[in-house]
Parts: C-alpha cells; sequence; structure tokens
C-alpha cells in the first residue's frame, strides 16, 4: 500500500506529468513525421508507375497505326511485327537513375526488342529470375494476358552499375494481334535513398521541436507552476486558519512581472474578503430573526385556517379541498359528507390517489364509471385546470343514488405555486328525476316516430315493386330494339356485300374479259401480219390477263365459299417454309420482271394450320407484296415463334399505304383499290379474304405503313 501511495503522489506531482506530457507530445510528434514520410514515399512512387504508365502507352500508339493496317489486312502479320519491332527498338530514353529503353517480348518467352543487350534478342528468357527466385518473363507475360490486358510487376533484379538486388517496377502492355507484349521498367532505389534522407531530417526537427519545446516550458510554463504552488500553500493556511487571513510570500519585487500583479490582485481580493466577514455575520443574525418573526406569522395562519375550516364545514352546498403534495382531502363540509353518505371513519381515507375503500362511487352521464384520476378535481389539485357545470351521478353503499352538479378550481399561493384544489358541488337529484322522466317521454315518442315511418316505409317498398316491374319491362323492350337493330346492322352488312360482290363481276371482270376478247380478235384477223416478237409480246398480255382473272375467280369463290359457310377449317401438320417457297416460284417471272430480291427468314418450319387457308394467306400477302414495291427492291419474309404464337411478317419498301386507307383495307361496304407500281389492278378481295382466314385460326392480321416507306402485313395465329 505504501509503495501505490508514493506512485500516486509521483504521478499527480505538477513536474511529473508535465515531463509525461512533454514525451508524449514529442513521440507523437517523430509518429507523425514518419507517417508523412511514408505517405511522401508512397505519392514519390506511384507518380513513378504513372511514368512508365504513360512511355509505355506512348509506345503502344506510336505503333498502333501499324497494328491497324495489320488488322485491316494490308499486310501480313510477318511484316507487322518486322515494323513494331524497327519502331519499338528506336523507343530509349533516359531515366532517373540510368540509359532505358522500351522492351518488347512474344507471349512464349521469347526477347524481341532490347536496344542496350542485343545478344538476348531472339533467346528465350523464361528462365530469367529475379533475387527471389521469381521467375520475371513469365510474370511479365501472365499479367500482358490477364484480361485487362496490362499492369505493373514488380522484382529485385541487379541495376546495370550495381552489385546489390534493387527493387525494380515494370509495365507491360499485351498485343494480342502480335502473341506479343511492350512495356518498360524503373528502378527506385533513388526514391528509397530520398526517403532516407527524409527520415534524418525528420529526426533533426523532431530534436529541434523537442528543445524547443523544453525552452518554451521553462520561460512560460514554470512560472504559472510556481505560482501554483504558492495559491495551494495559501488557501492549505486559509483552510487551516480560516479567521486570520495568510502573508503571501516568496515572490520577486517586480512590477512588470505579469505574476507579480497576478498575486497583488489577489491579495486584495484576500483583504475584501475577510473584511466582509463582518457584515456577513451581521446578515446571519438578522436573517435568523427574520426567521424566528415568520415562526410567529405561521401559529397565526393556522389559527385562521382552522376557524375557515369550520365556515366551510357549515356551507349548505358540498365542498372538498384536496392538498395537491398528498392528494388528500384535508376539509369537506357536512353537505358534503351527507350527500356521498362518508361515515366518520372514512374520512381518514377519503383520498384522490386510494378509492377502494370508500362508499360511494362515480358515473357520468352516459353510465360509465368514472375513477377518481379522471375526476376533474384530481386535475384542478395536480394540473390547476378549471372544470365547470359537470354532472355525476354518486352510487352510495346503502342503495341510494344522488345526482350533483360540481365546479372545481385550483388553489394557487402568493408565489403562483399550485398548494390545492377545491370542489363546490349542488345536490341535484330532484331535477335530475325531471329530466330522466322527460327523456322517458321523449324516448317513446321517439319510438311512436319510428314505428309511424317503419309503416310509411313499408307503403313505399310496395310502390318501388312496382316502379321494379316497369323498369325490368322496358328493359325487354330495350334488348328487343338493340336486337332488332344489330340485326339491322347485319342485313346493311350481307347487302353491302352482295353489292360488292356485284360490282367486281360487273367491272373487275368485265373489263378484263373485254381485253382479253380484244387481243384475239386483233390476233385472229392479223396473225399473218405480225411478227414474232409481236405475237409473243399478244401472248404475254393474254397470259398476264388470264392469271389476273384467275386469281380473281378464286377469291371470289374462297370469299363465297367462307361466306356460305361450305370452306371447312381443317388444321394439320403443314411445313410453312415450303408453302412460302412454292409461292415465291409461282411469282418468280413477277419478282424478276422488277427485279425483286425476297428474303427469307424461317425461324421455324413445321406448324398446325389449315393448308389451303394459310396457301391463300400467304399467296395474297406476297402477291400484294410484289404489286405495290418499286423496281430494283426487296421483300422481307419473316416466321417466328412469340408468346406461343406464330408470328409471320411480309414486308415490302413500295409506295405504302395512307394512315387513313388503312382501316379501309378489311372492310367490304368500302370499295378500296390501289393501282400497284406497274398500274397492276386489283379488287381488295384479297386481303378481307386474309382477315377471314386468319380469324378462323383464331388469330389477327395487322398492318404498319407509311406513304413511299413500303408496308408491312403480319399475321399473329396461336402455335397448335
Amino acid at each position: 500500500m505504501g509503495k501505490f501511495d508514493t506512485l500516486y503522489k509521483i504521478y499527480y506531482g505538477k513536474y511529473f506529468r508535465l515531463f509525461l506530457a512533454l514525451l508524449v507530445f514529442i513521440a507523437g510528434f517523430a509518429i507523425l513525421n514518419t507517417v508523412n514520410s511514408k505517405q511522401f514515399y508512397d505519392e514519390l512512387l506511384e507518380l513513378r508507375k504513372v511514368e512508365i504508365k504513360r512511355i509505355t502507352d506512348i509506345a503502344y500508339n506510336t505503333i498502333n497505326p501499324i497494328l491497324a493496317e495489320y488488322r485491316d489486312g494490308k499486310i501480313d502479320k510477318n511484316e507487322a511485327l518486322k515494323q513494331v519491332t524497327t519502331t519499338v527498338r528506336r523507343m530509349t530514353f533516359t531515366d532517373n537513375v540510368t540509359l532505358n529503353y522500351v522492351f518488347m517480348s512474344s507471349y512464349f518467352g521469347e526477347m524481341l526488342v532490347q536496344p542496350y543487350e542485343p545478344e538476348h534478342e531472339g533467346s528465350n528468357m523464361l528462365h530469367l529470375q529475379d533475387f527471389n527466385g521469381k521467375y520475371i518473363i513469365k510474370e511479365l507475360i501472365k499479367t500482358a494476358k490477364s484480361p485487362a490486358g496490362r499492369g505493373f510487376v514488380e522484382y529485385n533484379y541487379f541495376p546495370p552499375m550495381g552489385n546489390d538486388p534493387e527493387m525494380k517496377i515494370s509495365y507491360v502492355r499485351g498485343i494480342p494481334e502480335l502473341e506479343a507484349y511492350i512495356g518498360v521498367g524503373m528502378y527506385i532505389f533513388d526514391l528509397e535513398a530520398t526517403f532516407s534522407r527524409g527520415r534524418i531530417n525528420a529526426v533533426i526537427y523532431d530534436f529541434l521541436v523537442g528543445v524547443l519545446t523544453i525552452a518554451l516550458i521553462f520561460l512560460f510554463i514554470m512560472p504559472y507552476l510556481k505560482t501554483y504552488s504558492l495559491f495551494e500553500s495559501t488557501f492549505k493556511e486559509i483552510q487551516n486558519n480560516p479567521e486570520k487571513k495568510p502573508i503571501i510570500t516568496g515572490v520577486k519585487d517586480n512590477p512588470r512581472s505579469a505574476l507579480q500583479k497576478l498575486v497583488k490582485s489577489f491579495d486584495m481580493m484576500l483583504n475584501s474578503t475577510f473584511s466582509k466577514q463582518t457584515e456577513l455575520q451581521e446578515a446571519k443574525d438578522k436573517l435568523l430573526a427574520e426567521i424566528e418573526e415568520k415562526k410567529v406569522t405561521q401559529k397565526e395562519l393556522a389559527r385562521t385556517t382552522a376557524i375557515l375550516k369550520e365556515e366551510l364545514a357549515q356551507s349548505p352546498a358540498g365542498i372538498v379541498i384536496t392538498d395537491s403534495k398528498t392528494i388528500q382531502a384535508n376539509m369537506i363540509s357536512k353537505t358534503a359528507i351527507e350527500i356521498l353518505g362518508i361515515k366518520m371513519h372514512h374520512l381518514t381515507k377519503l383520498s384522490l390517489s386510494d378509492e377502494s375503500e370508500l362508499p360511494f362511487e362515480f358515473y357520468n352521464t352516459d353510465g360509465r364509471r368514472v375513477y377518481f384520476r379522471d375526476l376533474s378535481l384530481y386535475q384542478s389539485t395536480t394540473s390547476g385546470i378549471n372544470k365547470q357545470n359537470i354532472e355525476l351521478q354518486v352510487v352510495r353503499n346503502d342503495g341510494e343514488i344522488r345526482w350533483i352538479l360540481s365546479n372545481t378550481s385550483p388553489i394557487f399561493d402568493e408565489n403562483n405555486t399550485l398548494i390545492a384544489g377545491i370542489a363546490v358541488f349542488l345536490d341535484i337529484t330532484e331535477r335530475k328525476s325531471y329530466q330522466l322522466k322527460i327523456e322517458k317521454l321523449n324516448k317513446e315518442l321517439e319510438q311512436r316516430v319510428l314505428e309511424r315511418t317503419a309503416q310509411l316505409q313499408d307503403a313505399m317498398e310496395e310502390l318501388k315493386i312496382s316502379r321494379e316491374q316497369i323498369i325490368k319491362e322496358t328493359q325487354k323492350l330495350y334488348e328487343l330494339n338493340e336486337k332488332l337493330y344489330q340485326s339491322e346492322a347485319e342485313l346493311r352488312e350481307v347487302n353491302a356485300s352482295k353489292d360488292k360482290f356485284f360490282n367486281i363481276m360487273a367491272h373487275d371482270i368485265k373489263s378484263p374479259l373485254s381485253g382479253f376478247q380484244s387481243m384475239l380478235e386483233v390476233m385472229a384477223i392479223n396473225y399473218e401480219r405480225l411478227s414474232v416478237e409481236e405475237n409473243k409480246k399478244f401472248i404475254s398480255l393474254l397470259q398476264k390477263t388470264s392469271k389476273q382473272l384467275f386469281d380473281l375467280l378464286e377469291n371470289l369463290l374462297n370469299w363465297s365459299r367462307s361466306q356460305t359457310g361450305t370452306l371447312e377449317f381443317n388444321p394439320s401438320k403443314t411445313d410453312l417454309r415450303n408453302v412460302i417457297e412454292a409461292t415465291l416460284k409461282l411469282y418468280r417471272n413477277n419478282l424478276e420482271s422488277k427485279n425483286i430480291k425476297a428474303n427469307l427468314q424461317i425461324e421455324l418450319s413445321d406448324i398446325t394450320a389449315d393448308t389451303f387457308m394459310l396457301n391463300t394467306i400467304i399467296r395474297n400477302l406476297i402477291s400484294n407484296a410484289i404489286k405495290f414495291s418499286f423496281d430494283n427492291s426487296e421483300i422481307d419474309i419473316v416466321a417466328n415463334k412469340k408468346d406461343q404464337n406464330l408470328h409471320i411478317s411480309i414486308q415490302d419498301y413500295g409506295v405504302g399505304i395512307k394512315e387513313e386507307d388503312i382501316s379501309k383495307l378489311f372492310r367490304i361496304d368500302v370499295n378500296h383499290t390501289t393501282i400497284g407500281t406497274k398500274k397492276e389492278a386489283g379488287t381488295g378481295l384479297g386481303l378481307i379474304i386474309c382477315k377471314e382466314f386468319t380469324e378462323r385460326h383464331g388469330g389477327t392480321i395487322n398492318v404498319d405503313s407509311k406513304p413511299g416507306n413500303g408496308s408491312t402485313f403480319t399475321i399473329v395465329i396461336p402455335a397448335r
């Protein structure tokens, strides 16, 4: 225990702690300088890495035009390798240590460029190791062939002008086209020397800072420590003899000294303090006299309070006063005792914090129990809240029920401190009885009104049933009218179909037949006089006209069969590619006459569909695409599967369709036709058949077109 006390005194000695603080400060400063030196070294090393990376990137950018010629096929690999090595061999420079160069090696370890050691060029250097046994060339190849294709490699090797191995950093960048890499390496022992000089300077700087700190302590801090000792001894004298002013000694007389000024001010303060002791004693005696006087006043106050209690006890109103500290009823009138049914043994238990043994309970006007903590008197006593005209029902243990009307208020002292709460209440049992009777009569009246209202509602319900019957009959008439309107619309559509059919028969069939007949008459009359070329031309025109008539009659027949229900839907396994290629062969002459190229992209071939209907759809769409395509253009035919549906798109790059005309394409009641790019005629019936046959498959047909940019017709049918 003695050793512990000795160490405790040494540690809390002011000079020891000053020495310890000085030691910690110098050590911390030295550590900070060392950390800063290391950070400076790391920054220099990072700059060195940036330098060799920049030189390597410049070298790579220099040979990049040669690599570009090799990639474009302008030169072969051997020629590219020869030009690159010749260019790299000229890339020498002087760094901070020695003459340096850009080296180049293959991915197989063959040294391709080494300007200052040409004897190594052409030799395999995979076996080259550094001082620690690391295979240098293998590490460089591994870094050049990494996913990044570039990076740094560190190793220890012997410098040209030294006998000891030094740290060297190389940066390489891969040339995958030539299966080789280029790079630059630099020694960093000059950075180590810089770092060593920095650490020596830091030690010298730390020593100077320590010496300067000690000098500052002796010049500035020691006088304050001396002052502390002086004040400490002075306070001990005051503690040992508080009645006597101590004499301050041990301070040199120097008017310009800050210590002299401080001690002088302290001495003046002591003189003032001890001169006030007499005044403080007199004030103390006076305060004791005032306390005695207040005791007399409190006795008078107690007598007055007793008189007030007696007067309140005789009040005709119920009065209860509760103390804010104890929450205890310390004053209660006789009227309050009579209303609440309180006995003498209950008075000591009348507390707003405990109501378990009291002979009454409170209920509000809704019949819910009101506990003491919810009473307005409790809120006035504890929180200073005013409550006025509160009606409460008092249910006493003897079975009697009383109603009271209560007003509560807080009581404050002269310092505005809450000291009590007071409740003044009147017995309103008789008035409440009349009020309850009136409420009962009102409820009976309300019940009679409800009964009469129910009778009126029954009568209204009967009227409502009659009204609903009328509404139902009206609804039936409305539905019948809708059916008639729908039938009328269907009849209009059938009539339009008939008009369309007759229009095609009257015009679109008659015109080709008339031309066909006229050309035959010309050939029959002038056959001998016409040349072979002219006869071939007439025959070609007859063939084209007959083909148009055949397509038209076939479309009319298919449309007629679909309208009369004689065309059955028979899905089966179908080769989509064969259907499309067969249709293209059918229109080969049309394609060749316009020099149109058909591009196929068929991702699936075997499908389930009605072969006849699918042939008809593909034939009409390809025919239209050829008809409206410009010469020397293309047609794209794409078939694939998306979201369990088969998508077949036929796209041309021809005249296109106006936006307002797209909605007319599939309507039988609108006569919309367009002339092809070589005056090919049409009826518009083919697209109507395509739509009906696609819908028979449970699919849809869509159009995407802009004038001058061509059209794309896409049919979407479920993949079965």
